[in-house]
Parts: structure tokens; sequence; C-alpha cells
């Protein structure tokens, strides 16, 4: 049976450009798959191979790079572009992300359409624990809206993209495919200055969302050991405006406790203070300690 339901964009109108199309397809005795597609073109040359082709997997002729351990030491490597827009990701969203992100700057293959984790390595790398299969599809559906936005410094261009263009949930077979946005992958491959990097290790055992975006803000200028931001700024980029209105609440339950997190669980040791402006905290001043950490080869 083949079932399609048109999903509208974020304005809620239905643009055939724009829309996305959640295909379910299911077969009798067999597990439900969803199929998730941006439309590009209004070409129908996509769904007559979708009712005519016999082959199972709707990505088995597009390049495709197995992923067989999801490795934790792989480098994590982000245009400061990236690492400085705004955008807002659950804890294992982000994970996911840099999952994804690790594993193409781990493989000479650079320009793979899709990259495929066994569902169950992917559930211990995340230890979301083995029978979660329910909760992780539905962080992958969450994960599939997720929207990051670049602008430039003069704001008068902007760019909008999916965190991944399309994901292939598996359950009979036991794997997840992802295709990663390619808009995307100039702020992500073969990048020879302004970027950062860092093992994928050292952010794993972060358990607050937050606390993995200020570290890859002040591990862009980790050399410099000093920064100052806005606290507009910074709350824009976490997308957290409408939040901790008074200085109090701001330090005490946002910044005191990811900066603790960060420094328990990372390579660094952060400090901060917060700047006076015309009499008004306006921004803050952290300092950046590397520390040194036992590498551990694991998988």
């Amino acid at each position: 049976m083949l079932k399609l339901q048109k999903v509208p964009d974020q304005s809620g109108t239905l643009n055939f450009f724009g829309a996305t199309t959640r295909i379910l397809t299911r077969k009798s005795g067999s597990n439900v798959r969803w199929y998730h597609v941006r439309w590009v073109y209004p070409y129908l040359d996509f769904m007559s191979y979708f009712l005519e082709e016999k082959k199972e997997n709707i990505m088995e002729d597009r390049s495709l790079k197995v992923i067989k351990n999801i490795s934790k030491d792989n480098l994590v490597v982000k245009d400061n572009f990236l690492i400085e827009t705004k955008y807002s990701l659950s804890i294992i969203e982000q994970k996911i992300v840099l999952m994804l992100i690790s594993q193409l700057n781990s493989m000479k293959e650079q320009e793979l359409d899709y990259y495929e984790f066994s569902i169950s390595k992917l559930l211990n790398y995340l230890s979301l624990g083995q029978k979660n299969y329910t909760f992780l599809q539905k962080m992958l559906d969450d994960l599939y809206e997720r929207r990051v936005v670049l602008t430039s410094e003069d704001g008068r261009r902007t760019f909008k993209s999916r965190w991944i263009s399309s994901f292939d949930y598996n359950g009979k077979e036991g794997y997840v495919r992802f295709g990663l946005d390619s808009q995307l992958k100039p702020f992500l491959l073969n990048i020879s200055q302004n970027f950062t990097k860092y093992p994928l290790s050292r952010v794993l055992s972060l358990k607050n969302k937050h606390s993995i975006r200020l570290y890859e803000i002040l591990k862009k200028v980790e050399k410099f050991k000093k920064i100052e931001i806005s606290i507009i700024d910074l709350k824009e980029k976490l997308e957290i405006q409408d939040k901790y209105k008074d200085l109090r609440s701001f330090k005490r339950d946002f910044l005191e406790k990811i900066v603790k997190e960060i420094n328990e669980e990372t390579d660094m040791n952060i400090s901060y203070g917060l700047v006076k402006e015309s009499r008004k905290f306006t921004s803050i001043l952290f300092r950046i300690e590397k520390k040194e950490m036992e590498v551990i080869n694991s998988e």
C-alpha cells in the first residue's frame, strides 16, 4: 500500500515547490518504513520510480557509506560561521548531527549522498538503551524538521537549510540511513581556514544542550584565552531571547550551570565575569584554559 501525505511548509501554506512529502510504505507482515523527501522540482519521475521499482530500498541507487562503528575519536570540524549562527537543537539532536559531521571528516569519500548506521549502535552511542526504538524515531522526526539559518553580517542575505535532507528508518533490517543537506557541505567539508575542530568524545558526556553550543563558541577562540560576548548576542545564538529575563536568573539558572558542566566534563576550564556598561551589565568576559585529558580509543 502506498500512502502520500503533504506536509505544509513553515508558513502553514502548501507550496508544491517548498513542501515536504512524507511517504509511508507498508508491505503485508513487515515493519512500517518512513521516507522523508524534500521536493525540489515537481517531476513525477520519482513517483513513477516508487510505484514501478521493485527494489525495496529507495536509496540503493545513490552513493552510500555504511558506518560499521561509530568512533567517538573522530573529529568534528565546522566552519566558524556555522558555529556562530542561530539555531536550537535538543541534546540528542545535536549528538546525532555531530556524529554525522564527525563521519564526514573520517573518510576519504567526501561527496557521498547517504550514511548508514546500525540502529543498535546508534542507540548505544546516544546512551538510550536498546529498546528505545520509538523514542529514537521521534528524535529523527524532530531533527528532520529542524532548520539552521545563516545570515550575512550586513543582514541582507539569509540562507535556510535543514540539518538532514532525508532519513530512512528500517526497523526490519536494523539500520538508519541519513542524507545530509548538500547546502551545508561547504560549511563542513574541505575547510582550509576559519574553522574549529575537536574530538567528538569531548562533548558526549554533556547533558545540557546549551553546554555544547557554548563549548563550540569558546573552542573557536580557545587560543586567545579570553573573549567578551554580548549577553544579547549569546541569547540570540542559543535562541533563548525569551528566557531568563532578569540577570539573576540568567546567571543562576543558565550561565553557572553550563559553565560548571563544561568545566567538569570537557577539556576546557572556563571562568567568567559580567561586564558593566553605563551602570548595566551588558556582556560576559570568558577566560579559557585548556585541560590535558587522557586519550581513550573508543567506538
